[in-house]
């Protein structure tokens, strides 16, 4: 999970509001009234101090146009954010599966009577492509048979690969501090420049409703932060379903396959062993496919590190 930064938080900046400020009361209203710069003189309107927790009056911008600065009577930068993020999700590279990997098995069954004869004893081995030579229990004079196992194919892997593309944002609102002086009924809250909020505002860091009938209208929730865990699912192979092995034992006069083969055992064909004293696999396989699945974006973008502001 990758998280990234967006914002630096100020703490208020200092008082606004001359003595010869002219009180009036704040209400509600939308950005861009107010001059340009409002000046350290500008009227002062006599809001309701902030709640506990909460900080302000600030001028407040929505974040969509371009910013304005920070200027007097709101001169420092309280806080810069985003909202509504644009992205979109991991584009993954294809899956693709390796050769398979093909094992060959079967088992061999010894008797202690000819091929024409019902055995009174019997004993098997199992053989696989990996299994080597195999020590042999039959007595002169009797019977193997090879039954051939399922043939396996497994493949690695490989591929699912995510690139992503940066997250873009709708809005990049930011609230600028400075004005804070007390008056009558509060503090003084002078009307903001061009291109911010008409309103006074106050903020506090984390999501909160707002304060109905002091600061009641909530302007939005920005973030400071986002966590991206934009991905791919891991890619994986189904075992290969047209693998095939052709198989035989091939057997030898020595415990440890030495010597020149005296007898083939084909599948499913009784044969006399003969003089063998050990068997091994003999096997040619023929490797398929695999399917592929996976390689598919998961995850998101979760804005982190709320702000929430709210207005007269």
């Amino acid at each position: 999970m990758r998280v990234f930064a967006l914002a630096v938080t100020s703490l208020i900046g200092a008082s606004a509001c001359s003595s010869e400020s002219v009180n009036q009361a704040g209400s509600g209203g939308s950005a861009g009234s107010g001059p340009a710069d409002a000046g350290a003189d500008a009227p002062c309107r006599c809001v309701p101090a902030p709640p506990e927790g909460w900080n302000g009056p600030i001028a407040y911008h929505a974040g969509v146009g371009a910013a304005p600065v920070c200027g007097a009577p709101y001169p420092d930068v309280a806080f810069s954010g985003h909202a509504d993020p644009e992205f979109t999700p991991a584009t993954c590279s294809a899956c693709s599966c390796a050769a398979p990997q093909v094992t060959c098995s079967g088992n061999i069954e010894f008797g202690n009577a000819a091929c024409n004869q019902t055995p009174t004893t019997t004993s098997q081995a199992q053989l696989t492509s990996s299994s080597g030579c195999q020590p042999m229990s039959a007595a002169p004079g009797g019977s193997a048979h090879f039954y051939p196992g399922p043939t396996t194919g497994t493949c690695a892997p490989s591929g699912g690969k995510p690139s992503a593309a940066t997250v873009g944002w709708k809005k990049s609102p930011i609230g600028c501090s400075g004005a804070g002086e007390a008056c009558d009924s509060g503090v003084c809250a002078p009307a903001a420049g061009e291109g911010f909020d008409a309103a006074a505002c106050i903020w506090r860091q984390g999501q909160f409703d707002c304060i109905p009938g002091v600061y009641p209208n909530k302007r939005s929730t920005l973030f400071q932060s986002f966590s991206d865990t934009r991905d791919c699912s891991a890619c994986a192979c189904a075992p290969s379903t047209d693998s095939t092995c052709s198989m035989s034992v091939l057997g030898y006069p020595k415990g440890d396959c030495g010597g020149q083969i005296t007898k083939t055992i084909e599948a499913g064909v009784c044969t006399d062993p003969g003089p063998s004293a050990a068997v091994r696999l003999d096997a040619s396989p023929t490797p398929g496919t695999c399917t592929p699945s996976g390689g598919s974006p998961v995850g998101t973008v979760t804005p982190t590190e709320p702000i929430t502001v709210c207005c007269r």
